[in-house]
Parts: C-alpha cells; structure tokens; sequence
C-alpha cells in the first residue's frame, strides 16, 4: 500500500472527519485532541468483517469510524477515531496517527498452503501417471521417425494421428483432411482406405488402425494412416478435374486455337508480365491458356512455348465430327 498516511485526507462529511477517497490537505496543527487509528488488511473482505464487528460492538459516542471502498487502497482501510482516547504526542503524523496492519489471519495462510501442496502433490502424481502410461508408444513413435506433438492420460498425437490407450491395447485415428465442397467423393474414402490396409468411418470421417497389442506395431500404423490420407487427397484431385473437364465446352474459339496449336504449335510472350499464347492467329490470354493447361488440352514445354496434348487432339478431333454431322 505504500505510504497510506500520505492519502489521509480531511473530509468533515465523514463519520471521523477524514478520508481516503476525497477531501482537503490535512494539517497537522487541524487534528482533532482524541485518537486517530488507522487499520490496515490483507484484503476488503478483512476490512468489511472489521467493520461489522465495530458496528455490533461500537459505542457511537466513544467510537467512530469511516470505510469507503472505492480504491484499491481505501478499500481495505479503515479510519478508526476513538472519540474517549487522548491523542498521542508527536510531532509528526506518523507520531500522531498510528498505522496498525492486520496480517492475514495464519490458520487460512496455512490451510490455503496446505490446499495448494495437496493440489501439486495430486498434479504431480497424475503426470507422473501420463509419463508412465504413455512412455513406451511416445518411445515407439519416436524411434519410428515421427514427432511427438500432444499427450495426456490415455491418448498421444503425432501430427493429425491420435493413439487411444485402453487397458494397454492401441487404436489410431486421424481425421479424413477432407477439403473444399465436393462431399460426394467421401463416399469413396473406403477404397482409400482399404487400398492403405486401414478403415474409414463415414459418419465420423476419420481413417484408422488397429486394435494393436504392442506400441511398435501402433507405431508402424502411422505411415499407412498418411497413406489413406494422401489417396483421398488424389481422390478429392480426380473428382475435382473431372468436374473441370466436364465444365470445359469447345467453343468455336478455342476450337480454332486448338485446330491451330495442331498445326504449328504454340509460342508464349510476355507483355507487361502478361501472358499472351500464340497460335497461327489465334491468341490468348493467361485466364485461358491456364484453363487449357489445367483440362489437359495444350502441355506448356518452356516459359516461351506449348502444344497441344493428344487429349486436346482427341477433343478437337470429337469437336470436329460433331460439326460435320
């Protein structure tokens, strides 16, 4: 708290004439002839207690006493005049107003101690516990090649695989990674994951392994997990190309720049980091010609040339049979 005695201000509105909170600069020569205290406590609740006790067990005409709780400071003061009690000598405030601090009571300190021990002891027994139980997979994994990132009483995580630990038996699981809004190909995850030896949860969309009896062989199972994950990511990369391709119409124009990349190929410049494709007359901008690339209908050679594939040959060939009948 400081100097506390340098915040005792005069206030006549106050039971005792003086304040925490507000008031005037105190004189010396201005205190009253009767006794000024000043209680100090550990907390506000300490201070609230103190008064009540003045209130059920004070003479108001011998005793006096003003709490405002308001700052940090006032709220756990209080200012105590003891209307029958001479003032002391001095010559100084210190002298004059003692300053009397309330220590926390020792039976809640300790108790409060003791609760903490407890409470450390229970924490450090329980991780103690988590280090037992799950030392000989974290063991495995590591030695396996692969990082450690989370573990608690009865699972571990390494990357986006968590092992459950039940009565010493191993399960692993990790979500499918599933991403964008084409949620028809989850229902082909199963061959992901029979292609991977694992197993696939449509309704909780996560691959896994096992049960495994040993934490080597729940290790092994984290490759063939990633596995799965990478087929149905190539899965989700088909379906969306040939969403593309399905999209993609041979428009007369294109048809025309397919029919002339045929003939003589295609050459790329540059004009103002702006790609422009060119072939015969026909040319295109970079929106187009990465569509053309991504369908599979023209393969970019170098930065300065391109040709048709035999897709785009097939298509321009199919465009061109449709047109004659």
């Amino acid at each position: 708290m400081g100097d506390i005695l340098d915040q005792l201000l005069s206030d006549p509105d106050t039971e005792t004439g003086f304040s925490l909170v507000a008031g005037g600069s105190l004189r010396i020569d201005e205190l009253p002839e009767h006794r000024i205290e000043l209680h100090v406590f550990e907390t506000s609740d300490a201070a609230g207690a103190f008064v009540s006790g003045l209130t059920l067990a004070g003479n108001k005409n011998s005793l006096a006493w003003t709490w405002q709780p308001k700052t940090r400071d006032s709220n756990r003061a209080v200012i105590v005049a003891r209307l029958d009690q001479a003032r002391p000598a001095g010559d100084s405030l210190a002298e004059i107003v003692p300053v009397i601090a309330h220590d926390e009571a020792q039976y809640d300190r300790d108790e409060r101690q003791s609760s903490l021990k407890r409470i450390e002891e229970r924490d450090r027994q329980w991780h103690a516990q988590v280090e037992a139980k799950t030392q000989s997979l974290r063991t495995a994994l590591e030695a396996a090649g692969h990082s450690v990132t989370q573990y608690g009483a009865n699972w571990v995580r390494t990357g986006y695989q968590t092992f459950s630990i039940e009565d010493g038996v191993y399960t692993a699981r990790c979500g499918d990674q599933h991403e964008g809004s084409d949620h028809e190909v989850r229902f082909r995850y199963g061959e992901a994951a029979a292609a991977a030896g694992v197993a696939y949860d449509p309704e909780e969309h996560d691959f896994s392994a096992g049960p495994f009896d040993g934490p080597q062989e729940a290790a092994a199972s984290v490759n063939r997990l990633r596995e799965a994950v990478q087929l149905a990511k190539e899965m989700r990369k088909a379906a969306w190309h040939a969403a593309f391709v399905a999209s993609m119409k041979i428009t007369a124009s294109r048809r025309r720049f397919l029919t002339a990349a045929a003939e003589g190929g295609i050459s790329i410049t540059y004009h103002r980091a702006q790609l422009r494709a060119y072939a015969g007359n026909e040319i295109v901008g970079p929106s187009e010609f990465q569509k053309l690339v991504k369908v599979g209908w023209i393969r970019e050679d170098s930065r300065h040339s391109a040709n048709i594939t035999a897709e785009g040959l097939n298509v321009l060939a199919s465009a061109v049979r449709k047109q004659a009948a």
